[in-house]
Formats: C-alpha cells, structure tokens, sequence
C-alpha cells in the first residue's frame, strides 16, 4: 500500500552532497521541506542553494549523532554503498524513515515522480523499475493539470481608495449592513464567488475571473460610470492580487504603516460572505492570506505596541487634553473602528456619547457596552458646547459639518476625523485652528516615522510578503521546469553580490531546481571611481558592461538597480521584471553618528547626484555639500576618514550590506524623496528569450511608474 507524506515545513537531511543529493534535496524543497545536506563538499547545484539561504549546510562526514537532530526523513544518497547501508542501519535503529539511494530495498520511503497543482498532488511510480517512464507520464499529466487550471476562474481584484470614489458610487454601494451592502454588489457580478473590502481607506472586490484577466464588464461599466473621470479604479490577478491582499493584511498598503484593524476588517468582510464550512478557492485564497500575515507579524512585528487606530486616537486624546476633569466625548459612528475607539476611550475614564443615523437594537448593545449615551446623529451638535473632543469615525459621501457647527465648539477641543474623504468642509478645518486631526496627521504621529529600528522592521515585512507570495504562486501552478539553468551577471562589488543573493532566493521558491551560475562582469561605473557622477553624460554608466555581455550571449539575465537602468534599452534586451522595494527611503550616514539637524555649519557632506545636493541644500542650506564617489563601504569609509562630515545613501543598501548600525538619520520619504524605483531591482533579459521571460514572470510586482527607462524605445 501506498501512503502519501506530507514534508512541508518538516526537517529532512539529505547525506551526500553530489548530482543525486542536489536531485533528491531539489525534490524536498519543490514540496517545502525544510532541507539540511551532510557533505564535506557540495555541488554547483546545491551551493547555489546554499547561497540562496533555501538549504542548510553542514560540512563534515556523516556520523550517526547527526540523527539525534530530529529529523523526519533522511536520504543517504552518498557515493559509497557501504556508508548509505550503515546511514540506513542507523536510521532503523532510530525508527527514522529512510531513502537509500543506492539500494532501493532498504528504504523505507520511495520517491514518486509527483506534480502539485492548484493543491491537487498526483504522484506516478514505478516501484523503481522505470523512473523515466515515471517522469515522462508526470511531466504530461503536469501540462493537463496546468491547462485544466488555467480554463478556470483565477483570483482577481478590482479596486479603488476613498478619496477617488465619487458620492454616486457610495450611494450605489451604501446598505444598512454589510450584508446589504453583499446583496447590492451581487446583483452586478451575479456570482457567488466575491468579497467587498469596504473600509475608509480602500473599496475593493476581491473574486475570480477568467484566466485572461478580464475583469467582470458588468462591474467595470456600471462603476466607471457612476464614479466619473474622478475614479482611479486598478485592477489585478493572480500573483499580483493575492500580493496585494497580504500587503493589506500586513498594513503595509495604508496610511497608518503596519496598522492591525485591517486584519478584522478583511476577516468581517470574508465572514459576511463565507461560512466557517465553506471550501471554496476564494474562500482559501483569503484563509492562506490572513495565515500567512499571521506568521509574518508574529516573526518580525513591526511595533510591539498595539497599532491600531483605536490605539492611535487615544494617544492623541492624552497628548491633547491635558485638564484634570475629563468632560464630553462625542463619538460619531456605529461601526468597528468606532466600536474600538469607545471601548479605549471608556477604559481611561472618558465619558462619552455617540451619535448614529441608525438607532437600532445593535447600536444600543454597542452603547452598553462602552458605558456611553446613544443620540441621533441630528442631535450632534447640542453637546458641542460641553465637548472635549469630537471623533468621527463614519465615512460620509460628502461634508456634514458646516462652519457655523465648527465655531460652537469649545477653544481645548479637538476634532478627530478618520473618514475619507474628510467628513467636515475645508472652511471647517481652517476655522479649527489646528485643531483638527484628519487621518493622515494620525498617521504621521506613529512613533516610528524616523525609527531605524522599526523601519526595518517594515523592511522585513515587505521581503516576507513578496516571499510568501511567490510561495502561494508555487503552491497553485506548481514549480518552474522548463528553464534549466540559468546564469546571472553582476557587478563586482559587495552590494551586487548581495543583491544577486536576493534575487537567488526568490527565484529558487519558484525554480527550485533552476542550476544558476553566477557571471561577475565590470561595468564603467566600477572602473572609474573618481569623476563625479554629475559630469558623466551616459545614463548606462552603472549598467554598458553587463548589457553588452547579455547581448553577446556571455549571460542570460542581467540584473540592474532599477533607478540605474538607462532611458532607453539596447536593441535586443527587455526588462522582465522589475521586483519590489522593500526600502525605498534615503538616510544619512554621519561621523559618531551625527544626526543632520546637529551637523554644525559649513560641515562637509556627500552626495552622489543633482537631487541629493538640492535635497540637503533645501534641508540645510548652510551645510557644503559635494561630490562622493565609490561603493557604499568606501563612501562610509571616507567619512570615518575625515573626508566628510557625513554622506546621504539609500538606506536600502546599508540594510542588504548589514550596516544598517551606521545609520545616523532616517529620511521620511515626504521630506527627502527618493528617485523612483530605489531599492527594487530589474531583471534584463534578451527579448528573444520567451521561456526565460516567462520564468521571471512572478517576480514582476514591483512598481515601474515614473521610472525613467522605457521598455519600447532603445538605442543603437
């Protein structure tokens, strides 16, 4: 009898570091087994694994003990039959299950010949007898599977933010409940296969459309009409949904970084849809999400404090309201947000009211609950004389607070305004005095705006979420297979290398039996590192060498910072991709940590382009600032030198470098703005190369708008 096992996430060793140990480990890790490999010596294969961080290595001969480890599967696939027999005397003694490449008979385990689509796993063996055959009947159910899945709905989004959904649509749209608010959206798609993501930030339908990404006509047309010129609907599928999904999750996509109330928000919105019973492939798509960001934020939080909303507003309220009696709260809104923020505000002793247009048997539970007074929404403006505070947390289509409203609230109070659009007039919010907190003046209040530590933090989460979205890709369409190997130019320089290894990681999800081989090829930019960047006219300073090596057949994929691809590409070549940032913002490194605000006049600062001069010079106009050449290392060097007094880098490359520690300043991206696409990394190919294109298909998600490289124009 045949019993299938399952090796995700479970430690297996591989003992044998040679061409059928790189196949049997390749195997593993194609089903996400958690690989370690016990070799004195490893091949190009597996070192390329290794380098990628996707196997453990370690170098030394085998000894039983190494068992003891806990591991659920061992392979002895070593060139000596006698050691692969004593790995498997060992193994039985332990009751480990075992493979033994070079006796099928004293194994426990055999490999099948297996493909894994869309979750459905079908496994082909031959008892040993005829692996070719086994392989060849996968390969051919593979391709049936594939096609199968690709005739069938795939995940899709259709959004839009707040602030560009016009009145028309949000009346369209509006409903007593959530579940009305189902049933409206319902009656456009006419399936059952949807979700409504429908917050003060973001109207979203999350479905599955045809396999050539049309979205629903339905849905498109009545809502591109109702909303106007003013809508900027998006639109994605596949990969690309469900990596936005989990940036939403995680909170990376809002206003309030890393905020956690979304995570409700979208478990509301699935729970208005789906039953805790229901098996459909949305209703999985959104359970592997919310799983997946669980995972995330429990490895690498971005802050070990609550970061809600709630939480947000009630600092404010601390930070604001400074008299000893706490007065009147006027609290607008029914829904969750409102809920929370009631709930906080009732513990720290606030009295409050809430105002509602539903006065209803939940908004009376919801009153009880917080301790607070229910009133009609029309009654509002009755208490302002006596307020402390007014919040409004509900999303209005249009302004519902007019001037003379504003003028009779007392001098102290403050107004908290989370809806988007705005729900008081602008002539309001000029009349407040600067007492009016609109959502992204909350936002820009997090404790983290220029906190190194938890930027980083946000740093990790980007990589994971685009690491576990290529995981989910892999999951669905199973591992890449056409393209065998590959080889990847890059500079000569710490930071290309570490660059290379990112990429080698993401690539290796996806193709995890891809052999790379790695070409390092100089380009002008590496050869001289004395004239400044500013009096060099050829955009392709950074880029000429590994280009022309592409083009002359030397590699097969060169990889650029995506800010230093020319304007205009070679005749031949074609960007396939163009991955995420995870950093994007710049910082300033200063000699004993010199913050710039501290840097005393006519210090002497470093930059290496136009925009980084007028940058500090706008920031400190007192300050010299000249030009620096070299590589990250070597510019910091310069400073500790005594060169300068300190230089402006893209924090992106001190954090790959690890030197994240010398870091003095952390620029917010509003008042040192980075040049479009730093931090992601573009992956150039030649465009006669289709099933190359088609592998790096999945690491295309990062952002190519305003980047000043076209993929149409190119030069001779």
């Amino acid at each position: 009898m045949i019993v299938g096992m399952e090796v995700a996430e479970r430690p297996c060793l591989v003992v044998g570091g040679g061409r059928i140990g790189a196949r049997k480990a390749l195997t593993l890790l194609d089903h996400g087994a958690q690989v370690t490999v016990v070799s004195p010596q490893l091949s190009a294969r597996l070192q390329a694994q290794v380098a990628a961080g996707t196997v453990s290595w370690l170098q030394r001969s085998y000894e039983s003990m190494i068992l003891d480890e806990g591991y659920l599967l061992v392979i002895a696939a070593t060139d000596e039959p006698s050691l692969n027999f004593r790995i498997a005397q060992d193994c039985k003694a332990r009751g480990i299950l075992h493979c033994i490449a070079s006796s099928g008979k004293l194994s426990t385990v055999i490999f099948p010949a297996s493909v894994n689509v869309d979750g459905l796993k079908v496994a082909v063996l031959s008892d040993g007898k005829s692996p070719s055959r086994s392989r060849d009947l996968r390969d051919v159910l593979s391709q049936a599977l594939l096609e199968r899945m690709n005739s069938q709905p795939r995940l899709g989004l259709f959004g839009a933010r707040r602030e560009d959904v016009g009145p028309e649509i949000s009346e369209l749209l509006a409903g007593h409940t959530d579940a009305r608010l189902q049933e409206n959206v319902r009656e456009i798609f006419g399936s059952e296969e949807f979700f409504v993501l429908s917050t003060c930030q973001r109207l979203e339908f999350y479905f599955h459309s045809c396999s050539d990404g049309q979205l629903p006509d339905r849905l498109h047309k009545l809502l591109h009409e109702k909303g106007g010129p003013k809508t900027n609907w998006y639109s994605k599928t596949g990969l690309e949904a469900y990596y936005h999904l989990l940036r939403v999750v995680l909170g990376l996509d809002s206003a309030f970084v890393g905020e956690t109330d979304i995570v409700g928000q979208v478990r509301a919105a699935a729970r208005t849809r789906f039953t805790s019973n229901d098996r459909s492939r949305l209703k999985n798509t959104i359970d592997d999400v919310l799983a997946a960001g669980q995972e995330i934020r429990r490895q690498w939080p971005i802050n070990g404090q609550d970061v809600s909303w709630a939480q947000q507003v009630c600092r404010i309220f601390e930070d604001r309201i400074k008299s000893e009696t706490v007065g009147q709260v006027l609290l607008a809104g029914s829904g969750r947000l409102a809920r929370q923020i009631g709930l906080k505000l009732a513990k720290r002793g606030y009295n409050l009211r809430v105002f509602t247009r539903r006065l209803c048997g939940h908004t009376e539970r919801f009153c009880r609950e917080i301790r607070a007074t229910l009133h009609s929404r029309d009654q509002l403006t009755e208490f302002f004389p006596d307020a402390n505070g007014l919040v409004l947390a509900t999303t209005s289509s249009s302004p519902v607070f007019g001037l003379g409203d504003a003028m009779q609230l007392p001098r102290g109070s403050i107004v908290i305004d989370l809806g988007v659009p705005p729900n008081v007039a602008l002539e309001v919010i000029n009349a407040l005095d600067g007492r009016y907190i609109g959502l992204n003046d909350i936002a820009s209040k997090t404790n983290y705006a220029h906190n190194i530590k938890q930027q980083l933090a946000i740093a990790q989460n980007q990589r994971k979420a685009f690491e576990y979205a290529l995981r989910w890709h892999k999951r669905m369409y199973g591992p890449q297979k056409i393209v065998r190997q590959a080889r990847i130019g890059l500079r000569p320089s710490a930071l290309s290398r570490l660059q290379t290894m990112e990429l080698l990681q993401a690539l290796l999800v996806i193709a995890p039996r891809l052999d790379v081989h790695l070409v390092t090829t100089e380009t002008p930019g590496d050869r001289d590192k004395t004239t400044p960047l500013i009096d060099i006219a050829q955009d392709d300073f950074f880029t000429r060498g590994l280009d022309l090596a592409l083009l002359e057949g030397a590699i097969d994929i060169a990889l650029h910072s995506s800010k230093d691809v020319p304007s205009q590409l070679r005749p031949g070549l074609a960007v396939a991709a163009v991955t995420p940032s995870f950093v994007s913002n710049e910082c300033l490194v200063g000699r004993n940590g010199t913050s710039l605000q501290n840097l005393p006049a006519n210090s002497r600062v470093g930059v290496s382009s136009e925009r980084r001069k007028k940058g500090i010079l706008r920031l400190r106009p007192d300050l010299h600032v000249l030009p620096i050449r070299g590589n990250v290392e070597e510019r910091i060097a310069q400073v500790d030198a005594g060169q300068f007094d300190a230089v402006v880098l893209a924090a992106v490359g001190l954090w790959r470098l690890g030197l994240e520690h010398r870091i003095s300043q952390w620029f917010t991206t509003d008042e040192f703005p980075p040049p479009p696409g730093q931090g992601s990394l573009a992956l150039i190919v030649r465009d006669d190369n289709p099933e190359l294109i088609n592998l790096l298909k999945p690491l295309d998600l990062g952002e190519r708008t305003h980047l000043q490289w076209t993929e149409q124009e190119s030069i001779s």
